[in-house]
């Protein structure tokens, strides 16, 4: 299957294209080989730079875009199909979290679970290289050459 280039696919659309069962996919997030992210529209979050800080280094801010997931919350949800989440990372390296004391935030599974383009490249090269080096690929030959 062809995909468009974009910034970001839904999950799914690589797990088709990839023609990889839910357990690879789940051992690839499970071992922080596979990222995943969320995309939020005008959402009210609290950043907190990263290192040690203060309380009052946390900047409350409205944000669009993408949020990346921590591993354990995202097998969560590609298991059960949701998960209330709370913390992430941000694009700039920020941590992040819902405001109002760690309130968190249902997200399933369903059409919310994306992958950025360049972690898409970066899996497709580190991990998934191996299936065209392998003799699986469209170039091979039988162990007697007829074929």
């Amino acid at each position: 299957m062809r995909l468009l280039i974009k910034e970001f696919y839904a999950l799914s659309e690589l797990q088709a294209a990839w023609d990889m069962p839910d357990r690879d996919i789940q051992y690839l997030i499970a071992t922080s080989r596979l990222k995943l992210s969320i995309v939020v529209y005008s959402q009210t979050l609290v950043t907190v730079p990263p290192g040690p800080h203060l309380p009052t280094d946390a900047k409350r801010r409205v944000y669009s875009g993408m949020l990346d997931l921590n591993p354990s919350d995202a097998v969560a949800i590609f298991r059960q199909g949701e998960a209330p989440i709370a913390c992430f990372s941000m694009p700039d390296g920020q941590a992040g979290h819902f405001p109002y004391f760690f309130r968190e935030q249902t997200v399933t599974k369903v059409d919310e679970l994306m992958v950025r383009h360049t972690e898409r490249e970066r899996v497709e090269r580190q991990w998934l290289a191996s299936r065209a080096s392998d003799g699986a690929g469209p170039f091979g030959h039988s162990a007697d050459y007829r074929s």
